[in-house]
C-alpha cells in the first residue's frame, strides 16, 4: 500500500527507506528495546507517549544513555564527538519543540556553508560548479544506471575523488564499498516515490516546521552541543510512568529477554548496530584542534574540508566554531574537529599534528586533544536491497538499519510509533 500525500509531507524522502519492523511489533502490553542510544531513546519515547497504558523497557549495556551522542568541553572550548548538527527535517524540529529546547536550538551560520575537497594538493569547492568537473552528461548517465539498484556510490558519482570524499565524510569508507541506494535513495530512486513533484513537496514540507523554517543549506544545532538533546530526552523518559530504563544490562539471547519480560521475540526492538552488517564497523578517532584567529587567516570561513587521498591520514576537518551559533571557542580563536580513520593511522598523535601543519595551519595550536572515537557500521553495495528483502524475527532501528543520519533516527521513531 502506497503512502499518502500527508505521509510524504510529514516524513519527506525518509519514506524511501524501509522500516525494518516485524508485523507483530505492537502485540502484547510491553515493548522491550535493546539499546539506549538516540534511536532506542526516541523509539521508546514516541511509543510511550502515544500509548500511556503500554510499558516500555529500554535495556542498555553501558552506564549511560545516548550512545555515540557525546559533547566534550574544556574551559571555553566545546565540541561534539560524533553528531553535531541535524539537516533540516520537520521530525527533528518537532522533537526539539516537544522537549522545549527551542530557545537553545539555532540554524547554522549563513557564512559557513561552503565545503571543500582537498584533491592533488588543491582545495576544490563543493557546489553546483563541481558538476562541470564530473561532466553533466556523465552524471546523468550514472544516475540513470544507478536506478537498477545495488551499485556503489562510485558508480553514481563518476569522479572517484569526489565520491570518496563524500563517503569518507559520512561513513568512513571509500565509495567502492558504499551502497548508493543507502546514501542517496532520492538520486537512485530507491523505494517508493512521492505522488507529487519534488518542488511541490518541498514547499509543502517547509510550511510544517515548528520553531523556525530553516533556510536552504542550513543545519540545526544546540548552543551547548548535541548532548543537550540526550539529557532532555533522558529526563522526559524518567518522568514517564510507563517507561523503565535499565543500565549495565546484557542478556545472552533474545529468548532470554522474551522469557524475563514475558514478551514475544517478534515484539522486541533491536536498536544497536551489528545485526544486519556483513563487515566489521570502521573506527574513526576524533580530535579537536584550536588556533588563534590570527594564525588561520588562510583558512576561509566554511563548513569543512574532506580529504579523499589515501596518503593523508586525516579524512575530514570540520570548522566547528565557524558553523555553530553557540560557543565553540574562546574569543579570538577558532576550533576544528579532525576525523582520523584508525585503519590509516599509526597511533602516533604527532603524525596527525605533522599532517595538520603540512596541509592546514602551519602554526602551533592552542589546544590539540583526542576527544573520542566513533564506530560506523558497514553498508556495502546492495545493502538496501538486501535488508529490504530480509525476513526478520524482530524489529531493527537506528544506525544499523536503513539510515545513518540523526534525522533518520528521529523520523524513524515517529514512523514506528504510528504502527501502535
Amino acid at each position: 500500500m502506497g503512502h499518502s500525500t500527508e505521509d510524504w509531507v510529514k516524513h519527506g524522502q525518509e519514506l524511501r527507506r524501509p522500516l525494518l519492523v516485524h508485523p507483530s511489533i505492537s502485540e502484547g502490553k510491553i515493548s522491550v528495546i535493546i539499546g539506549g542510544g538516540l534511536s532506542g531513546m526516541t523509539v521508546g519515547y514516541q511509543i510511550a507517549k502515544k500509548n500511556p497504558e503500554r510499558d516500555v523497557v529500554i535495556l542498555e549495556r553501558g552506564g549511560r544513555l545516548g550512545g555515540v551522542i557525546e559533547t566534550w568541553s574544556r574551559d571555553d572550548w566545546l565540541c561534539d564527538v560524533a553528531v553535531s548538527s541535524a539537516r533540516p527535517h520537520p521530525a527533528f524540529w518537532r522533537l526539539v519543540d516537544e522537549l522545549e529546547l527551542g530557545e537553545s536550538f539555532f540554524q547554522s551560520r549563513i557564512e559557513a556553508k561552503q565545503r571543500w575537497l582537498f584533491i592533488d594538493g588543491e582545495y576544490v569547492k563543493l557546489g553546483w560548479r563541481v558538476i562541470f568537473r564530473i561532466g553533466v552528461i556523465n552524471l546523468l548517465r550514472s544516475m540513470i544506471k544507478s536506478r537498477k539498484g545495488g551499485l556503489p556510490v562510485s558508480n553514481l558519482i563518476p569522479d572517484k575523488s569526489i565520491a570518496d570524499g563524500i563517503t569518507l565524510g559520512i561513513v568512513n569508507r571509500y565509495s567502492d564499498d558504499v551502497d548508493a541506494d543507502f546514501l542517496f535513495p532520492s538520486m537512485t530512486k530507491f523505494g517508493e516515490g512521492p505522488s507529487l513533484g519534488y518542488r511541490r513537496l518541498a514547499r509543502k514540507i517547509r510550511g510544517t516546521y515548528p520553531l523556525f523554517t530553516p533556510r536552504k543549506g542550513a543545519f540545526g544545532s544546540f548552543d551547548d552541543g548535541m548532548e543537550v538533546l540526550i539529557d532532555k530526552l533522558g529526563e522526559k523518559l524518567n518522568q514517564m510512568p510507563n517507561v523503565s530504563v535499565q543500565l549495565h544490562t546484557e542478556y545472552d539471547s533474545l529468548s532470554d529477554i522474551s522469557e524475563v519480560f514475558g514478551v514475544s521475540i517478534e515484539s522486541i526492538i533491536w536498536s544497536s548496530p551489528g545485526i544486519l552488517q556483513k563487515q566489521k564497523s570502521s573506527e574513526v578517532a576524533v580530535f579537536v584542534v584550536g588556533y588563534r584567529e590570527s594564525n588561520t587567516t588562510k583558512i576561509p570561513v566554511g563548513y569543512g574540508t574532506l580529504f579523499p587521498q589515501p596518503d593523508i591520514v586525516i579524512s575530514g576537518i570540520l570548522h566547528e566554531s565557524d558553523v555553530h551559533v553557540g560557543r565553540r571557542a574562546p574569543p579570538g580563536h577558532r576550533l576544528f574537529r579532525v576525523m582520523v580513520p584508525v585503519s590509516s593511522w599509526s597511533g602516533d598523535e604527532q603524525e596527525i599534528m605533522n599532517c595538520l601543519k603540512e596541509i592546514f595551519v602551519s602554526a602551533d595550536p592552542v589546544i590539540f586533544e583526542k576527544i573520542g572515537h566513533c564506530s560506523i557500521p558497514s553498508y556495502e553495495p546492495g545493502y538496501m536491497r538486501r535488508i529490504s528483502e530480509t525476513k526478520l524475527d524482530f524489529s531493527i532501528t537506528g544506525w544499523g538499519g536503513s539510515g545513518v543520519s540523526i534525522v533518520h533516527v528521529v523520523d524513524e521513531a515517529e514512523r514506528i510509533s504510528e504502527m501502535f
